[in-house]
């Protein structure tokens, strides 16, 4: 049984900065968005006469909803790896399984680590370029809910310089 250390987060405010460190992409994007909106309902558009035809128009605000709802689970998984940190708790675990999904272009490999905590086994999935079963990773579990956990080696070097143990 793999030893559990408390997880130590000495900076609450840069852990958010580091975590959410790529958000001006998005803002750049819903920035880009709006002026589009903007100028495509306009009466007489000055920049961009692209979307003359309605269905044109409809194309365009379905890409929006599509971005809005990708934006909220990007925000949710955010905030899941910020409670993770700072109410978690670290140990060991091993991929105990993975599959390689390919396509014409590229190949993702996701990974199915196993970790116990208080005798319970959990498992959490994740990508992993370069593992292969029965490789040992660091997991950092929410201590009130062992099964949300993350991999301690897939987070930013940003990330990963601000965790220390007790």
């Amino acid at each position: 049984m793999a030893k559990v250390k408390k997880v130590i987060i000495e900076d609450e405010k840069e852990l958010r900065k580091a975590v959410h460190s790529d958000n001006y992409i998005y803002v750049i994007l819903l920035l880009v968005c709006v002026f589009i909106n903007i100028e495509m309902f306009s009466v007489s558009p000055r920049w961009i006469t692209f979307f003359d035809t309605i269905p044109k128009k409809v194309v365009f605000i379905a890409f929006q909803i599509l971005f809005v709802i990708l934006l909220f689970f990007w925000v949710r998984k955010k905030k899941k790896i910020i409670t993770i940190l700072l109410n978690g708790e670290k140990t060991k675990g091993k991929i105990t399984d993975s599959v390689s999904i390919r396509s014409n272009s590229s190949s993702t490999t996701i990974c199915v680590f196993t970790y116990t905590v208080h005798g319970k086994e959990y498992t959490v999935s994740s990508k992993d370029k370069y593992g292969s079963k029965g490789d040992t990773y660091k997991i950092i579990f929410e201590t009130n809910n062992p099964e949300n956990s993350i991999v301690y080696e897939h987070l930013k070097s940003n990330v990963q310089a601000l965790i220390s143990y007790e």
